[in-house]
């Protein structure tokens, strides 16, 4: 099946935690990274354009993704989303609660620029007994794991953190050579870094999987515009 990643991605400062010169470099560094290495990696010909904007910029239908920087998502233990409001794509970045805030802005973007409107799942996948069926959610599997781009604005240059990523090849269990991620952190498909997860449909219910536990994820309560109540209510289609 073709998938049409998004053209633009607007990224916006709203929160009182940030400057807005931090926000353009790290704004920067996600660009690079897309161009670089998520989307050859993906076989994405057309990288989306990443540039800081005004906090009250507007752009019409879906000519560009607003990923907003926000000082608090009101979602505990949750530090970005992407996800849907109506019909129109969006990311959030949590100013607070994010430990490095341009890791997680790469991290949304990433994802949002592979797996846009959280509707790309893998074919069943057989494990152990059991059905699997994982989104194509790029950065959960080794989150905590970044790396570094440098970007040179306003005169001053500095590294910027992006976050590690895995390859198509971590969807396939079929998959002995690799790479399965880009930073070479992973030595199997579907292995899971010390700080990363994964959110697969199994045998029709979605769970957290993560090192060492399992956790059902109607344990919670999730806001309806959330990822992971996108993930929930998705059941879509293979890859």
């Amino acid at each position: 099946m073709s998938y049409t990643p998004p053209r633009h991605f607007a990224v916006v400062n709203r929160s009182t935690l940030v400057t807005d010169r931090d926000v353009a470099f790290w704004a920067e560094a996600c660009a690079r990274q897309l161009a670089e290495d998520v989307c050859p990696a993906w076989g994405i010909d057309e990288p989306p354009g990443v540039a800081f904007y005004e906090p009250d910029v507007r752009f019409p239908g879906e000519t560009a993704i607003v990923a907003a920087f926000v000082d608090d998502l009101h979602d505990p233990g949750v530090s970005g989303e992407h996800g849907i409001a109506g019909k129109l794509p969006f990311v959030l970045v949590d100013a607070h609660a994010s430990e490095n805030p341009p890791e997680t802005l790469g991290h949304e973007l990433g994802e949002g620029t592979v797996n846009l409107r959280l509707d790309r799942w893998t074919t069943p996948i057989l494990r152990g007994g059991h059905s699997y069926r994982y989104p194509i959610e790029i950065d959960d599997p080794t989150e905590g794991q970044p790396y570094t781009k440098s970007v040179t604005i306003f005169g001053e240059t500095r590294l910027v953190d992006v976050p590690n990523f895995v390859y198509p090849a971590w969807f396939d269990p079929s998959n002995a050579t690799g790479p399965w991620d880009h930073l070479r952190q992973l030595s199997g498909p579907l292995q899971i870094g010390p700080a990363g997860y994964a959110a697969p449909e199994k045998d029709g219910r979605i769970v957290f999987i993560g090192p060492g536990e399992e956790l059902v994820l109607k344990a919670r309560k999730f806001s309806a515009w959330s990822r992971t109540s996108r993930l929930v209510r998705g059941r879509a289609i293979g890859r």
